[in-house]
């Protein structure tokens, strides 16, 4: 594993770490016996670089870090059916609903945190409105990214 990874991911988790317990908006908390992390991928085993054009977004439980769901992504999905062009993106984005659309679904599966490569930060703003911690990995491999959660849980 990478040693910058691991040490950009402790400094990320250790906040949503507490003790054993996580604490969430509106003092709901939650045991981390059972964390949901979700990470956009297009084959399963790497992150994908472009969170709007994932193929898809899967879901894992921790400790034991088994892949529990995955699901289409909602945004590529309407990329398709509206038949939307994507040239160069512009220098304000897309405009595609990414990071409204991203979030609620997260919630909605009841994700504790999302990995992605990059996260802009209006996507940040509302992963934490709804209670999801947002990191940036380090790595493309799923499987280091999820070692390194179940070290930081004392599980690895």
């Amino acid at each position: 594993m990478a040693t910058g990874f691991r040490i950009q991911l402790n400094k990320q988790v250790s906040e949503h770490l507490v003790s054993s317990q996580v604490n969430l908006p509106g003092s709901l908390e939650k045991n981390i016996s059972t964390m949901k992390i979700a990470i956009v991928t297009n084959n399963g085993k790497t992150v994908s670089h472009h969170i709007a054009l994932s193929k898809s977004i899967s879901f894992y439980e921790l400790p034991d870090g088994k892949l529990m769901e995955m699901v289409d992504n909602p945004v590529r999905q309407r990329i398709k059916t509206e038949h939307i062009k994507l040239g160069k993106k512009p220098p304000e984005g897309r405009r595609l609903g990414t990071g409204q659309i991203i979030p609620a679904l997260l919630a909605e599966k009841g994700a504790d945190i999302f990995v992605a490569a990059d996260i802009g930060q209006g996507m940040k703003n509302n992963l934490l409105r709804l209670g999801i911690r947002p990191v940036i990995s380090g790595t493309d491999n799923i499987d280091e990214i999820l070692e390194a959660f179940k070290e930081e849980l004392g599980e690895g």
